[in-house]
């Protein structure tokens, strides 16, 4: 199976790069960027060049809306806070049917990411941005299975994130690479959410964060590229989060190589250059090409 690649591209106008980069994409993130003037328009005209592209956007509400004043979610918090499933599931429903209605394929969410904040270890990134459901594994199922439920019903596919939980880092991988002191045997209660939460609604997406877990890998690079992470969840597709965050380093190929190589069916990376993400995939088609060739060279 081939790898699919995920990008963005900049404004609500498509350059000639842009519509030469968007054949080359299996999924494309859409940003505030991209939502300034006719999105029903600027989007048809995104299928028109590829049909077959997925358009995804990141909705949780609160902090997370590409969308502003259109969108009635507040934060998860805020809900969780509030014990108001009613009117998590009517705001969402609201948002969802919106998105939907403009070819939206895909929201990225729910976060399964835990909120530390009490133990006085706050992530900045999601328990600091009132991301998270809260401090209980049972909680955050129940909040998120809400989450998936309305989108479901509104047609849209969904993807959790941040496996393996965000939430024990409390430095931005935006900004820098956070480090993960967990053990195995400590992944396992976030791991039971994921698997449950996976079954229960035919999950088919999941997205990997972007930290370290020397502890768990034997080393201190990045989960992304770690294939023994990926090997944790066999019966769903990963994807990455952006490979464009600090928390990775190297060039846009070799980013793309490198979240390749560790298994994933999904790879992403936006806020590119359109011409510099074009020259990327090529190399890496040409790459799949020449190994395809050899493969076939050694059969005989």
């Amino acid at each position: 199976m081939r790898t699919k690649y995920w990008g963005s591209i900049p404004g609500s106008t498509l350059s000639d790069s842009d519509q030469r980069l968007l054949p080359l994409l299996s999924g494309l993130v859409l940003f505030k960027e991209n939502l300034q003037t006719d999105t029903a328009l600027f989007i048809g005209r995104i299928k028109m060049i590829n049909p077959e592209i997925e358009l995804a956007v990141d909705h949780e509400g609160g902090w997370v809306n590409r969308f502003g004043a259109t969108m009635q979610t507040r934060s998860a918090q805020f809900y969780a806070d509030a014990n108001d499933e009613a009117q998590y599931k009517e705001d969402l429903r609201h948002d969802f049917t919106i998105l939907k209605n403009l070819g939206i394929d895909r929201v990225f969410g729910p976060c399964i990411d835990i909120d530390l904040a009490k133990q006085g270890r706050p992530s900045k990134v999601i328990g600091g941005l009132g991301r998270s459901y809260g401090d209980s594994y049972a909680e955050i199922k129940r909040w998120a299975s809400i989450y998936i439920e309305v989108a479901h019903g509104c047609g849209l596919k969904t993807c959790l994130k941040h496996f393996p939980d965000h939430g024990y880092s409390q430095e931005d991988s935006h900004l820098e690479l956070p480090i993960d002191l967990r053990t195995q045997a400590e992944l396992a209660p976030v791991l039971a959410v994921y698997q449950q939460l996976i079954e229960q609604y035919q999950i088919d997406m999941v997205m990997l964060a972007h930290f370290a877990l020397p502890n768990v890998t034997g080393h201190d690079g990045p989960i992304t590229f770690d294939q023994g992470i990926k090997q944790m969840l066999p019966s769903v597709d990963t994807i990455t989060d952006c490979l464009g965050m600090k928390a990775i380093s190297g060039s846009a190929y070799e980013r793309l190589v490198k979240a390749k190589q560790a298994g994933h069916q999904h790879v992403m990376l936006t806020h590119q250059p359109s011409d510099q993400l074009i020259e990327a995939l090529l190399g890496l088609n040409k790459d799949q090409v020449t190994q395809d060739n050899l493969a076939v060279t050694c059969s005989f």
